[in-house]
């Protein structure tokens, strides 16, 4: 499963990357409360929100649909962002909330010959 694989994302975006896909981020996020508020997500959203062009109700959107919706949310990614350095970025977050990540091929997306 998701939350419990040892996803190698360098393998796994090469592949992408290899094949021409276009790529999403799938995201989990066990969050922190502090009352009605979620501790350490604010990092997350601005780096969604540069990272993948996005304004930010968008990026705060797939944010709070992952910390208070409970959902595995995918993040489509724009073709021109690196999506390995996006996962490092976000793994090296120091925040309260566990927030688990990887690059997942997009459904839409047929390889380019």
């Amino acid at each position: 499963s998701f939350l419990n694989s040892e996803f190698s994302v360098r393998s796994g975006a090469a592949a992408l990357i290899r094949y021409g896909r276009k790529m999403k981020l799938r995201v989990f996020v066990d969050p922190k409360f502090c009352g009605p508020v979620s501790v350490g997500t604010v990092d997350l959203i601005k780096i969604v929100r540069k990272r993948c062009n996005f304004g930010l109700t968008e990026a705060k959107r797939y944010v709070d649909d992952a910390v208070f919706g409970g959902e595995i949310v995918d993040i489509p990614l724009p073709e021109e962002t690196d999506g390995l350095s996006l996962v490092e970025e976000i793994r090296a977050l120091d925040t309260p909330a566990k927030i688990v990540v990887e690059l997942v091929d997009h459904p839409d997306a047929s390889a380019r010959d």
